[in-house]
């Protein structure tokens, strides 16, 4: 067992299922990206950071963003902002958990090429959050 603020620092929980090698190798097999499509993409969300806080002392990267910025950097359409808002008082996360769903939220915009954060992104970012403990 982890504690919850121990939890609460931890921006992406995710559980991963073992794939059957048969369907792996088999027919049927979804197709994915490869390697050099993901790296490129990576590479375009790592550059658009970087124009972001290249005025910014001391950031580099979505991860370091302090809370008295996240309005700055971190700019929500409404209706990701109204989604943010309802999730949080459903899913009864923290502070700090809500920081951190607008950091992730903000690296899965710039992997979309997106100036502001929308709904799809603040929607992804709330799944690789663990369900409230009872």
């Amino acid at each position: 067992k982890i504690s919850g603020p121990l939890l609460d620092r931890i921006a992406i929980h995710l559980q991963v299922r073992a794939v059957p090698s048969r369907e792996l190798n088999g027919p049927g097999r979804c197709s994915v990206p490869t390697s050099a499509a993901i790296r490129k993409t990576v590479w375009q969300a790592i550059d658009i950071q970087r124009e972001r806080y290249a005025e910014s002392h001391g950031i580099k990267r979505n991860a370091e963003v302090p809370f008295n910025l996240l309005e700055r950097f971190c700019r929500m359409d409404k209706e990701a902002e109204t989604f943010l808002s309802s999730a949080q008082r459903k899913l009864l996360f923290s502070a700090r958990t809500r920081k951190n769903i607008i950091l992730v939220s903000r690296t899965i915009a710039d992997l979309d090429q997106s100036g502001d954060i929308k709904k799809i992104h603040i929607m992804e970012a709330v799944q690789y959050r663990p369900p409230a403990r009872k």
